[in-house]
C-alpha cells in the first residue's frame, strides 16, 4: 500500500465530513446517503492505515539522453533502470546471504523494486519498494536491538557507496568497496557505466537520503574506483557483511 493511496482515501473522508457536516438536519435523504459513503470510506483508511506501507524511491535522470521534463531515450531508460535495481537487488543478496557467490541466481528477499509513476525534476521515474512479507529475512546488525529491513539497507549501502565513490580518491574508496561483496560492486560499476556511455548524470532520494551524480566527472570518478581490477578477487570465497 502507497502513502498516495492512503492520503487519498484521508482526502475523500475528510471531504465527506465537511458536506456531512454543512447540510442541515432536514435534508434526510442526503444525509443518509453521504453518511453511507462516509462509513465506508472511514473503514477502507482503517483497512489501510493497518497496513505497512510501501516506500518510495524518485530517481531522475539529465544529461544527453533527457530532453529536460518531457522524455528520455527509451533504450538509454530501460537499461538506467535495470542496471540500477540489478545493483539494489545484488547488494540485498550480500545482506542476506553469508556466502554469496560471484555468480549464478541472487538469493534475496523475494521483493524488488516497481515503477508506480514520473518522477518531477528532470525526468524520472518514481519506484516504490514493498513493504516485507512477514516470513522474510531481517537483518540484526551490531548495536542494534531489532531486526532492518534487508532491501532498506541496500538501497542505502548503493547511495553510500556511489556517492563515497564520487568523492574519494582510489584510496579513500577502497574501505567503502571492502565492505560489499565484489559482485555487487561491479553491479553498481556496471550502472556508473550505462550512466557514463551515454552521458547522462542521475539523482535518487528513499527514506530521506540523496544521491546525486553529475554527468563527467562525477560518473567517471565512480568508473574509476571501481574499476574491475579493484573487484577482482574471487566472489565465490568472498562473505558478504556490511
Amino acid at each position: 500500500m502507497s502513502s498516495k493511496e492512503r492520503d487519498f482515501v484521508r482526502s475523500e473522508v475528510a471531504t465527506l465530513e465537511g458536506l456531512l457536516s454543512s447540510l442541515s438536519e432536514e435534508r434526510i435523504i442526503e444525509r443518509i446517503g453521504i453518511e453511507e459513503r462516509l462509513a465506508q470510506a472511514r473503514e477502507r483508511l482503517a483497512e489501510l492505515e493497518a497496513r505497512p506501507l510501501a516506500r518510495s524511491l524518485a530517481i531522475t535522470f539529465r544529461g544527453a539522453p533527457v530532453e529536460g521534463t518531457r522524455s528520455i531515450d527509451a533504450g538509454f531508460g530501460s537499461a538506467a533502470l535495470k542496471a540500477f535495481i540489478e545493483a539494489t537487488d545484488t547488494v540485498v543478496a550480500s545482506l542476506v546471504s553469508e556466502a554469496l557467490r560471484g555468480r549464478g541466481r541472487l538469493p534475496g528477499t523475494g521483493r524488488s523494486l516497481r515503477i508506480v509513476d514520473t518522477a518531477q525534476g528532470s525526468f524520472g521515474f518514481e519506484l516504490e519498494l514493498p513493504p516485507p512479507t512477514p516470513d522474510e529475512p531481517q537483518l540484526e546488525l551490531e548495536g542494534l536491538d531489532q531486526g532492518l529491513d534487508p532491501y532498506v539497507s541496500a538501497i542505502a549501502t548503493t547511495f553510500a557507496l556511489l556517492a563515497d565513490a564520487a568523492v574519494s580518491d582510489e584510496e579513500g574508496v577502497s574501505d567503502v568497496v571492502a565492505e560489499i561483496h565484489p559482485r555487487a560492486a561491479a553491479k553498481v560499476q556496471a550502472f556508473a557505466k550505462v550512466l557514463s556511455d551515454a552521458g547522462a548524470g542521475f539523482a535518487a532520494e528513499f527514506d530521506g537520503r540523496r544521491v546525486r551524480l553529475n554527468e563527467g566527472d562525477d560518473v567517471q570518478r565512480v568508473l574509476d574506483a571501481l574499476r574491475d581490477e579493484d573487484i577482482s578477487e574471487d566472489t565465490d570465497q568472498h562473505v558478504g557483511v556490511l
